[in-house]
């Protein structure tokens, strides 16, 4: 395997980019459309689809918040950083097949998009995952709608946040109500 690579390298149809100790590999463009059709030959594209995005979810999930932290400079939040056009490949697929999985994705890197200052980037994965996902009320979306406000106060846009939050209390309450006959979960204190 190491010989192909490097062989593909020497052909300059593979690019390196040494980070640190690590070495990333990518394709050029034109080597990326080609190895895209040839999925699509076989009909395999949809399938290696879903497995980045299953890959790139595990990841976002298992990032531990602890190292997520803006004091610290960690290497996990390094290989986040690396892997962002992955991220976001991965929440366009998301948003194309499997919504919950989306939410899933953005609810995983709220502490990341926070902690790194990434508001903007978050705020427009949050927005994609959420029309993908549709209104259904449900815990997963009530806890994506109160990372997507953080994320925008802690951003500077807090005068944007205020109309949405209404949106959020509202989507809580019915998520707190579900299932409870007669019963009202207080959400104000």
């Amino acid at each position: 395997m190491l010989d192909l690579i490097t062989g593909l390298i020497d052909k300059s149809l593979v690019t390196t980019d040494e980070q640190g100790p690590q070495t990333r590999y990518g394709l050029l463009e034109t080597v990326r459309q080609y190895a895209t059709a040839r999925l699509v030959d076989a009909g395999e594209l949809d399938a290696v689809r879903d497995r980045h995005l299953a890959i790139y979810l595990t990841l976002a999930e298992a990032a531990d918040p602890e190292a997520l932290d803006a004091e610290r400079d960690d290497p996990e939040q390094h290989d986040l950083v690396a892997e962002l056009p992955n991220l976001r490949a991965a929440l366009e697929r998301a948003a194309a097949t499997d919504s919950t999985a989306g939410l899933k994705l953005v609810d995983a890197l709220t502490l990341f998009w926070l902690f790194t200052g990434r508001y903007r980037p978050g705020d427009t994965a949050y927005a994609r995952a959420l029309d993908a996902a549709g209104r259904e009320p449900t815990p997963l979306r009530a806890r994506v709608l109160s990372g997507r406000g953080i994320l925008g106060v802690f951003g500077g846009a807090y005068e944007a946040q205020t109309p949405r939050r209404g949106r959020r209390w509202r989507s809580a309450r019915r998520v707190a109500t579900c299932g409870r006959r007669g019963g009202r979960i207080s959400l104000s204190g």
